[in-house]
C-alpha cells in the first residue's frame, strides 16, 4: 500500500537525523554531531519529498538511488581503512537509507527504514560512555510513536478509501500520547532487571598510537634465550636501591598519585594535589566491578614504601592472542578500559592479567605481575584485558605469585610497640590467619574514620601512632599501612598494592566510571593454601561485590549514593552544586516510592487472608457467572420488562422488543442485521413456538411505519406477552 501523507515521510526524517546525531556524538563530538544531524535532516526531507512528489511510478528516480548505493559501497571502503570498521558500517548504513528515501513509497519501506534507523542509533549506544545519550533515545522514541501513529492512519484511511488522504492529530493529543510513551518505557527502564552484559566485542583495542620501544622489542628477543632469561631472573632480585635493575619511571600522568611511581610517602601521597578530584580519568565496561592494580610495594620504613625488586621483564605481544605469559590458567574475566585522561607508563588490570589487547608491540612485567608501557598511556586509548579470577570465600584472590619473601614480613625499624599490642588484642579470638586479617580488616573499617585532611596537613613524625591511637581518621594510605604492619607482627606476608577501585558503575551508561578519586591503596596477605587475598581496610571504599543489583532503580540510587559520598569526601557538600541538587532531589525520590512500596507491602502482609478470600470469592462468581450467564441475564430481562412503565408506546415498543431479541440471541436465535421483523417472527414462530406473530407485525408497523394515530397504552401488551411467555417456554 502506498503511503500518502507526507508527514509519515518528515517524522521518520526526524528519526534518522536523531539516529545519526547520536552516533556521531559518540564517534566524532557534539559540535559534530549537531551538523551531522542537521544535514542528514535536510539531506533526508529533500530526498523523500522527491520521492513522495513520484510516488504514482515505483522507478521514477531509481536512476538517482543507484548511484547514492554504489556511492555508500565506495564510502565504506574508505572509512574502513581510514577510521575502523564501526564509522563504515555507520556510514553504508546512512548511505543505503538515502537510497532507499528515493524509492520510499509502500509501508514495507518504512519498516525497512525504521531498522536502519534503530541499528545506527545502536550503533551509537554500544560505544556511548555518557548518561546524555539517553535524550538521543527519548528523542528517537518520540518521533518514532508519531512516524508510526501517522503511518496506521494512513493505512486506515488507504483501506477505507477516504478522499482525504491527509491524517488528523491534534498536537495535544500527540503531546499525551508523547507523555504517556516516556512514562511507560521510564517505568519499565526502572523496574525491569537488568541482565549481565554479554561482553561481545569486549576484546576490541585501539589507541591514537602505536605503543612501540625498539631498545625494549630487541631485550625482549634476547630474553627469549634461556641464560638470558636466568640472568633477568637474578637481577630481579637484587635490591635495585643498592645494585641498579630497571629503576621505574614516576607517574607523569594526569592522577599525580605517588603510588603508581616506584615510591610513595605515605604522609603526602599526592603533592600536586591532582588526585583528589571528582574528574573522570577513564571507564570500564565489565560484568562487575574490579580492584585494578598499578603498583605493589613490600619495603616500608614507617612513612615511605617501595620495593625490593624494580626488575620488569620485556615481553612481545603476538598479533592476535596478547598472551603475557604470567599464568597458565585460562582467563575468566575480561575488562575492557577507555582512558579519559592521560597517565602514567602503566596497564591498570585486575589481578591475575593473562591476556592484553592493545596496540602494543611490547610490554614490560615486573616481578610482581604489574604490566607497563614503554611510554604514558595516552587519552582515547581503549584496551582490554582478560584476567584470572578466583575467589576463597567470596573474598578475592591476587594469584599466587610471587610467594611471600622476607620482605613480605620485614617491619620498620622504630615500630611503635603498641601497633602490635593492638593487632594481637584484636585477634586474640581468632582461630586462624584467614579469620585474623578479616578480623584486623573489620577493625579499622569500623574503628577509624576517612578523612582527607590528613593528605593536606604535613606530619613530621612517623604517621602510623598517630593514625590509630590519635587522630582515628585519615587518608587510604593510612588504612592499608596500617593494616599491612599489623599483619606482619602477627607473621602473616602482606603488601601494599595501589591501583584503581573501579567499583562505581553508572546505569545509565553501563560504564564502571574511574576518577581520579579512584586512584588508592589496599592490601594483599598471604594465607597459606589460598594465595594473595584482597583486603580492604578503608571504609570509604567497598570490594567490588559477587553479585550485583539487577532492578536499574537499585543501581541508579547506589549511584547516587556514592557520588553523594564523594562530594562529602571532598568538602563540597556545603557548596550548591546542580549536580547536588539532582542527586538530592532523586534521593527524594527514591526514598518515598521505597516508603510507598514498603506501605503497599505492609498492607498486603496484614490483610493477605481476605485478599486470598475475596479472590477466591471473585473466582468463584466468575465460574457461576460463566455457567449460569443466560439464565441471570435472562431473569434480569425478566424483572426489568415487568418493571417498566410505560409511558409511549413507541419507546415501550422498543424496550419490550430490545430485551426479546437479546434473549432470543442468547438462545442463538440472533436477528441478523435487515432482517425484517416479518421474518423475525415467523422465525420465533417455528423456533420458539410463537403465537399469533401477526399481531405483533401489526403492532410494530403500526407504531414505526404508520401514520396513523396511536391507540392507548396497552397497545405494547402483546409484545409484553410474547416476552414473558418465551421466558417461561424457556426455563
Amino acid at each position: 500500500m502506498t503511503i500518502e501523507s507526507f508527514r509519515v515521510h518528515w517524522w521518520l526524517s526526524v528519526l534518522f537525523a536523531t539516529a545519526v546525531a547520536g552516533a556521531l556524538s559518540v564517534l566524532v563530538s557534539v559540535p559534530a554531531a549537531m551538523l551531522g544531524g542537521a544535514a542528514t535532516l535536510a539531506a533526508s526531507v529533500l530526498s523523500l519529498w522527491a520521492a513522495w512528489r513520484k510516488r504514482a511510478r515505483a522507478d521514477a528516480l531509481k536512476w538517482a538511488s543507484d548511484p547514492v548505493l554504489i556511492a555508500g559501497m565506495f564510502l565504506f571502503v574508505f572509512l574502513l581503512f581510514t577510521a575502523g570498521l564501526v564509522p563504515a558500517l555507520l556510514g553504508l548504513l546512512c548511505a543505503a537509507q538515502l537510497g532507499m528515501n528515493l524509492v520510499f513509497r509502500l509501508h514495507r519501506h518504512l519498516y525497512f527504514s525504521l531498522m536502519v534507523t534503530f541499528a545506527v542509533l545502536m550503533f551509537g549506544a554500544s560505544r556511548a560512555t555518557h548518561g546524555g545519550y539517553l535524550l538521543f533515545f527519548a528523542l528517537y522514541c518520540i518521533s518514532g510513536c508519531l512516524c508510526l501513529g501517522y503511518a496506521y492512519m494512513d493505512r486506515q484511511l488507504g483501506q477505507n478509501h477516504s478522499g482525504d488522504a491527509t491524517p488528523v492529530w491534534r498536537h495535544r493529543d500527540k503531546a499525551q500520547v508523547s507523555l504517556v510513551l516516556m512514562v511507560l518505557a521510564l517505568g519499565i527502564y526502572l523496574v525491569m532487571p537488568r541482565l549481565p552484559a554479554a561482553n561481545i566485542g569486549n576484546q576490541m583495542a585501539s589507541a591514537p598510537e602505536f605503543y612501540q620501544d625498539r631498545e625494549w622489542e630487541q631485550e625482549a628477543q634476547r630474553d627469549s634465550d634461556p641464560l638470558q632469561q636466568d640472568r633477568s631472573r637474578n637481577s630481579e632480585s637484587r635490591d635495585p636501591g643498592r645494585e641498579g635493575g630497571s629503576p621505574a619511571t614516576p607517574n607523569e600522568g594526569s592522577t599525580g598519585y605517588q603510588g603508581f611511581s616506584d615510591r610513595m610517602d605515605i604522609r603526602d601521597p599526592d603533592p600536586d594535589n591532582q588526585r583528589f578530584s571528582n574528574a573522570i580519568v577513564a571507564r570500564m565496561r565489565a560484568d562487575r566491578g574490579a580492584y585494578l592494580k598499578v603498583e605493589t610495594f613490600d619495603r616500608f620504613d614507617g612513612v615511605t614504601w617501595s620495593r625490593t625488586s624494580n626488575g620488569q621483564r620485556k615481553h612481545l605481544l603476538a598479533e592476535n592472542d596478547g598472551d603475557l605469559g604470567i599464568t597458565g590458567e585460562d582467563a575468566n574475566f575480561q575488562q575492557q578500559i577507555h582512558i579519559e585522561q592521560p597517565m602514567g607508563r602503566f596497564i591498570p588490570a585486575a589481578p591475575v592479567p593473562a591476556l592484553l589487547h592493545l596496540p602494543a608491540s611490547v610490554v614490560a612485567i615486573d616481578a610482581y605481575g604489574n604490566i607497563k608501557l614503554p611510554s604514558g598511556l595516552q587519552d582515547g586509548t581503549r584496551y582490554a584485558v582478560e584476567s584470572v579470577s578466583r575467589q576463597h570465600k567470596g573474598r578475592e584472590l591476587a594469584g599466587n605469585t610471587p610467594p611471600p619473601r622476607d620482605a613480605d614480613l620485614a617491619l620498620p625499624e622504630d615500630l611503635d610497640p603498641r601497633i602490635q599490642q593492638l593487632a594481637e588484642s584484636v585477634t586474640e579470638d581468632t582461630d586462624s590467619r584467614w579469620q585474623a586479617a578479616l578480623a584486623l580488616e573489620e577493625h579499622l573499617r569500623t574503628e577509624y574514620d576517612y578523612s582527607l585532611e590528613s593528605v593536606f596537613e604535613s606530619q613530621n613524625r612517623t604517621p602510623l601512632p598517630r593514625f590509630l591511637f590519635e587522630d582515628r581518621k585519615g587518608h587510604c594510605e593510612f588504612f592499608a599501612s596500617s593494616l599491612a604492619v599489623m599483619l606482619r607482627t602477627l607473621d602473616i606476608p602482606a603488601r601494599l598494592v595501589t591501583g584503581f577501585s573501579a567499583t562505581d558503575r553508572n546505569p545509565l551508561t553501563g560504564y564502571y566510571e574511574i576518577r581520579a578519586l579512584d586512584g588508592h591503596a589496599w592490601v594483599e596477605a598471604w594465607i597459606d593454601g589460598v594465595g594473595w587475598v584482597l583486603l580492604e581496610p578503608t571504609a570509604y571504599y567497598q570490594l567490588p561485590k559477587p553479585e550485583q543489583e539487577t532492578l536499574t532503580a537499585n543501581q541508579i540510587q547506589e549511584y547516587a549514593q556514592r557520588l553523594q559520598q564523594m562530594e562529602n569526601a571532598l568538602g563540597n557538600d556545603r557548596e550548591f552544586t546542580w549536580r547536588g541538587l539532582m542527586l538530592g532531589l532523586w534521593d527524594v525520590l527514591y526514598r518515598y516510592s521505597i516508603a510507598l512500596l514498603a506501605l503497599i507491602k505492609l498492607f498486603v502482609m496484614t490483610v493477605w487472608p481476605l485478599l486470598i478470600g475475596g479472590a477466591a470469592l471473585v473466582l468463584a462468581g466468575y465460574l457461576l457467572w460463566r455457567l449460569n450467564r443466560n439464565r441471570i441475564q435472562d431473569r434480569i430481562s425478566y424483572w426489568r420488562v415487568n418493571r417498566y412503565q410505560p409511558s409511549d408506546p413507541k419507546q415501550a415498543a422498543g424496550f419490550y422488543l430490545k430485551h426479546l431479541q437479546a434473549m432470543m440471541a442468547r438462545r442463538g436465535l440472533e436477528r441478523p442485521p435487515g432482517m425484517t421483523i416479518e421474518h423475525y417472527t415467523r422465525l420465533l414462530e417455528d423456533q420458539a413456538d410463537l403465537a399469533e406473530p401477526r399481531e405483533i407485525v401489526t403492532l410494530i408497523n403500526t407504531l414505526f411505519y404508520s401514520e396513523e394515530e396511536v391507540p392507548g397504552s396497552d397497545t405494547t401488551d402483546p409484545l409484553l406477552e410474547a416476552f414473558n411467555r418465551l421466558y417461561h417456554h424457556h426455563r
